[in-house]
């Protein structure tokens, strides 16, 4: 809707001198002088505030309209010259996907020559062009929602201009972002109960995804029937345009046994299929938000995937469940680690059980002070199905969906692999770990898997984590193994806990976790979970020496060099381990010992560059003999 349709349904209407806005008589109370403003947003949308306190959805209804009225009429005319983007063509149409409560999702953008591109809001006015982290829903929903309630029919199109051509004639019309082949079980759920007639494209692929759309829909929707356009036009629009009506639909008969088994391999019951390689253009890139946030802070950033593997008998489920409780309470982790983002939690439980895991929930629950857990926004499952199985699709894709996560874990690895991928095969492997890990990224989660070491290896590195390529595929990690032998009687244990991550670089701690005492007669460990947390006494001697010997080193480099290294040209010729070498030379540049200047110098081709170069202050370098 546009402003000038709006202000036809007002009232006492003062238009502002740029037209970009007005005020008027608010309809949803006795409004004797003007107290609602109504003004463009970046976006086209309506923006309606009443200064006396009506909420914009009683605003709307007062005149007869709905929150979905607030966004500009879809498909409808050229989109200004001043969104136009260059190297894809003109844009021809903008389709915006509110979600339930008609906050704008995304946008389709639609483009001549013929192409397609997705964006969403970044916030500040501006658009994002990914879907990373979105939630997908149905195009037009609140007016999707508002026809379900009513038990009016909701055609399932494929195409917002066939969706659009529909809602012109007077009827509820939908279609899912992307197009044929990638309905989601989310979209299903929409559409528990209504009244359904799935209208094919006439070719294959739609009549292919119309099959597919009625048999997800199948035992959900009260009502589903497939139609498709009158014999000679291709798509519903083109339908309408050669003035045949809804009555005029072909009906098609549900697909047979044979055809039903073909579909069910297609993306119905599976991930959608994915989309093609995207290229990024410098500003899409730069017009991130690239805020560094932490999920726990010192543990996870955010976003991250990553493991938690260790050697036999480390508590790892133990751990996670710590971590578990933490995201969803708000409660630092052993003390230590702050929750920068707490919020809910999925867990996918495959080994120990429903009855153990809940116990050891209530016992670490209360050691860290929680006494509801009960009211804690942490949601397990106990079933177990491989990893790209239909149900385990539909699961994970229901349940982002529904609990919007800031962690999901599986544990173990092992429970959900399946027999189809080889787990040695370093190609198979990360393929598999990556279509977990896609459907989670998308939600805005972060993920953590559960993982053994192999029992052939030593020491305590990614190399050990069992599967072929889990140590090259993680972002975070964190790696657990014993300081010396668990008293598993007594409960008490004394491990080894290196925390990393590929962002930010990592720490190794002594973590001594007691239990409680086995109760024989019970079957479970009893008594108070207590710990003990601190930097590994090992780790710090080793990397205060390690940082020492870094700070000798670069003093050399840059009394050999003063005045011509830039500090990455520094530490590219100190070597060795970075994360030491970086802060080490922090440390000198914050003590005064070396300081920098801008400086005119060759770069690799010969040209002169002024850039930051360091020089000496040799009476405060360190010398050799005091770090001996």
């Amino acid at each position: 809707m546009t402003l000038v349709e709006f202000a036809d349904r007002l009232q006492g209407v003062k238009w502002q001198r740029d037209r970009e806005g007005f005020e008027a008589r608010c309809p949803g109370h006795d409004d004797k002088t003007p107290s609602l403003s109504v003004n463009l947003g970046d976006d086209g949308r309506l923006l309606v505030h009443c200064h006396a306190g009506c909420d914009t959805a009683s605003v709307m209804g007062s005149v007869g309209l709905t929150m979905a009225d607030l966004f500009p009429q879809q498909g409808r005319g050229p989109v200004p010259p001043s969104t136009r983007r260059a190297g894809k063509g003109e844009e021809v149409a903008t389709y915006p996907y509110p979600d339930e409560n008609g906050v704008l999702r995304f946008e389709v953008v639609r483009y001549e020559p013929k192409d397609f591109r997705q964006r969403r809001p970044d916030g500040q006015g501006g658009w994002v062009w990914d879907m990373k982290g979105v939630q997908r829903v149905l195009y037009r929903l609140p007016e999707v929602l508002e026809a379900a309630a009513a038990g009016q029919t909701i055609f399932v199109v494929e195409g917002e201009k066939d969706a659009d051509a529909l809602t012109s004639a007077g009827y509820c019309a939908t279609t899912c972002p992307g197009g044929a082949g990638k309905w989601r079980p989310e979209f299903t759920e929409t559409l528990r109960d209504a009244n359904v007639i799935v209208v094919a494209d006439a070719d294959e692929p739609g009549r292919r995804h119309a099959e597919n759309v009625r048999q997800a829909l199948d035992g959900t929707a009260r009502d589903v029937a497939v139609v498709e356009p009158a014999e000679g036009y291709k798509d519903t629009a083109d339908h309408l345009d050669a003035g045949y009506g809804v009555a005029d639909f072909v009906p098609v008969e549900a697909a047979s046994a044979v055809d039903t088994a073909e579909a069910s391999n297609n993306v119905v019951t599976e991930a959608p299929a994915p989309d093609l390689f995207k290229i990024w253009s410098m500003p899409e890139l730069l017009a991130q938000d690239l805020t560094w946030e932490w999920v726990v802070k010192g543990m996870l950033a955010n976003p991250t995937f990553g493991q938690i593997a260790g050697e036999l008998k480390t508590l790892k489920s133990y751990i996670l469940m710590f971590i578990a409780l933490g995201i969803a309470s708000g409660q630092p982790i052993f003390d230590r680690f702050t929750v920068d983002r707490p919020g809910p939690v999925i867990l996918y439980v495959g080994e120990g059980g429903r009855i153990p895991w809940t116990r050891r929930l209530i016992r670490c629950a209360k050691a860290m002070g929680i006494d509801h857990p009960e009211a804690l926004p942490i949601f397990p499952t106990f079933d177990v199905a491989p990893v790209g199985s239909p149900v385990f699709e539909e699961s994970l894709a229901r349940d982002l969906h529904h609990h919007k996560p800031v962690l999901f874990a599986l544990d173990p690895w092992y429970a959900y692999h399946g027999p189809d991928v080889k787990a040695s095969d370093l190609h198979q492997e990360g393929a598999h770990l990556n279509r977990l890990r896609q459907p989670v990224e998308e939600a805005g989660a972060n993920m953590l898997i559960v993982n053994h070491f192999n029992q052939t290896g030593t020491g305590n590195n990614l190399r050990r984590i069992t599967q072929a390529g889990s140590g090259e595929w993680v972002d975070s990690w964190l790696l657990t193994s014993h300081r010396e032998n668990p008293d598993v009687n007594a409960g008490k244990f004394r491990l080894r806990l290196e925390v990393g991550s590929r962002q930010w670089g990592g720490d190794t701690l002594d973590l001594d976790l007691n239990i409680g005492s086995f109760d024989h007669d019970a079957g479970v460990h009893d008594g108070e979970i207590t710990w003990g947390i601190e930097t590994s006494a090992a780790s710090a001697k080793t990397t205060g020496r390690g940082r020492e010997r870094a700070k000798l080193e670069i003093g050399r480099v840059i009394r050999d060099n003063p005045g011509e290294l830039t500090r990455t040209q520094v530490l590219e010729m100190v070597g060795g381990n970075k994360a030491t070498a970086q802060h080490a030379f922090d440390e000198l540049a914050e003590a005064g010992s070396i300081w920098c200047d801008k400086i005119a110098g060759p770069d690799r081709n010969g040209r002169m560059i002024t850039r930051s170069r360091w020089l000496p202050r040799l009476s405060a370098l360190p010398d050799a003999e005091a770090v001996e």
